[in-house]
């Protein structure tokens, strides 16, 4: 009988706990969303990416556990990169008005939702780094305030 117990504990021991098929499913969706995302961002087309990450981002939570390098990925992809694309963009397009109209009291590309949307996105996930501060230096550089 004791036998049979030990091996009966032996085989329960060795059996895999089975994973709840709504955390594949998000897992699933995820890990395909930051790969959309990601592509969007490398092809310069954040906008195309923005709706992946904003789906994609209700499922962190319950990755943080049950996939913790995933849920980085995530954070990292939908948290800082989508925003520095969308600021990089911005930056980049006041930089270019600047240089083509560099006595213009006012430029329009000065006044920008990508730039402002990034900014508050950035500081309200606390991944305002090196690289957004820069950005935004040479957003303001090409976008002085007048008093």
């Amino acid at each position: 009988m004791r036998i049979l117990l030990a091996a009966l504990l032996l085989i329960g021991c060795g059996k895999k706990e089975e994973q709840d098929p709504a955390l594949d499913y998000i897992i699933k969706d995820v890990t395909g969303d930051v790969a959309k995302a990601k592509a969007a961002i490398a092809a310069g087309k954040p906008d195309d990416g923005q709706f992946k990450c904003a789906g994609a981002l209700a499922g962190l939570a319950q990755l943080k556990t049950a996939k913790p390098e995933l849920a980085k990925e995530l954070d990292d992809t939908c948290n800082h990169d989508i925003h520095l694309a969308f600021l990089t963009r911005a930056t980049e397009k006041a930089e270019a008005a600047r240089k083509a109209q560099p006595d213009a009291k006012v430029v329009s590309e000065c006044f920008s939702a990508d730039h402002d949307l990034a900014v508050e996105s950035l500081r309200k996930a606390k991944r305002e780094d090196d690289a957004a501060k820069a950005l935004e230096a040479r957003f303001d550089a090409a976008c002085p305030k007048t008093k």
